[in-house]
């Protein structure tokens, strides 16, 4: 507390060009002490405002104070997003500023080109009003390179995972970072994913409920095979994908009874029965890949489990497009296999958490 005075007293009397630049020097030049206080502010007032908070004891959440934790606990997982945070102009920045994010953007720009015939750099350059970023054909592919680009960048900076996880589609950039496909057989992956789930456009959507796996059984059982779970991301978040009518009457039935229900702005009914019309195409398309073991521990989204890698095959891609989303198991299995730190691989103005992501 005795600090957090002396740092009020401290800021107050700077100007705004010294108060930048103190700041810059206390969390980049500073020697980092066990014990430690983070705040997210966007001005000198609101700097000394939430200083205030917390020596008066008051919780924010843009306050978070913590002790710094050993090596042998700081296990790090890197999380691969899947759909749902892409934004029209998301990774720009980095690939005009950092030669190793854009160097692997060129190249799966590249290597999609053996996949279609538009240019994935053009893509992620338009304009808000020119985008396509909404459209899965583009987002899938969007998503993995980024996601992709952002390890490259990490990992020149010294920074590398001692796990992986990837919440469905974004499994295909998690293995290929784990070491269980080629470059080439991971963008085989997710082409072939976004351009066979493009054909299911506008046969369903997709609603997310704040209900446990227990009731949300019950509630959709008169549906039969309409609405399935597409995903488990947390003890009491799920998402349901289907038959549009159903879920919307499903929503209108929650909200009646003051239960969190929300209609995702998708027109692909990700996880459900709506994905068996693609189910011999993806089998022709993806049999061939040879995935290979893991080269870091790897967690299954689609089982919920840590796998080896070398069963992730072509039967696996239809499970994992086929079937649930098993986030929370696997993020419970790696707390209880040690893991405590999770860095979310993604680079966006999105306030989303890990289970922001949807199919």
């Amino acid at each position: 507390m005795n600090t957090s005075h002396s740092y009020m007293d401290y800021i107050a009397d700077l100007s705004d060009e010294e108060f930048d630049n103190a700041c810059y020097t206390l969390t980049q030049r500073k020697e980092l002490l066990d014990q430690r206080l983070a705040i997210v502010y966007d001005s000198k007032k609101d700097l000394l405002e939430k200083l205030n908070m917390y020596v008066a004891g008051s919780e924010n959440s843009m306050i978070v104070k913590g002790t710094k934790l050993s090596k042998d606990k700081a296990k790090l997982v890197w999380v691969f997003t899947g759909m749902g945070p892409q934004w029209w102009k998301m990774g720009r920045e980095l690939y005009n500023t950092e030669p190793v994010y854009r160097a692997m953007i060129e190249r799966c720009d590249k290597e999609m080109k053996k996949w279609v015939h538009w240019s994935l750099i053009e893509e992620m350059n338009k304009t808000e009003s020119d985008s396509n970023m909404t459209q899965n054909w583009l987002s899938q592919p969007s998503n993995f390179a980024l996601q992709l680009a952002l390890s490259e960048l990490l990992r020149s900076y010294g920074i590398q995972p001692d796990a992986i996880v990837g919440h469905s589609t974004g499994e295909a950039a998690a293995f290929y970072e784990a070491g269980v496909y080629t470059f080439e057989d991971a963008v085989k992956v997710i082409m072939n994913r976004a351009n066979l789930q493009q054909k299911t456009s506008g046969t369903g959507k997709m609603l997310a409920v704040g209900l446990n796996k227990k009731e949300v059984l019950e509630l959709i059982k008169p549906y039969g095979e309409k609405v399935s779970i597409a995903a488990i991301n947390s003890p009491d978040a799920i998402t349901l994908s289907g038959d549009e009518e159903s879920l919307v009457h499903i929503s209108k039935k929650l909200e009646a009874d003051s239960i969190f229900a929300k209609l995702l702005r998708v027109e692909i009914p990700y996880h459900s029965i709506g994905m068996d019309m693609i189910k011999d195409e993806l089998f022709e398309a993806l049999n061939d890949i040879e995935p290979m073991n893991a080269k870091i521990p790897l967690y299954s989204t689609a089982f919920g489990k840590k796998v080896n890698g070398s069963e992730l095959d072509v039967s696996y891609w239809w499970e994992n497009i086929r079937g649930s989303v098993y986030f929370a198991k696997a993020f419970t299995k790696m707390v209880e296999d040690g893991y405590s730190v999770f860095f979310r691989n993604w680079s966006s103005s999105s306030t989303e958490g890990f289970n922001g992501g949807m199919c």
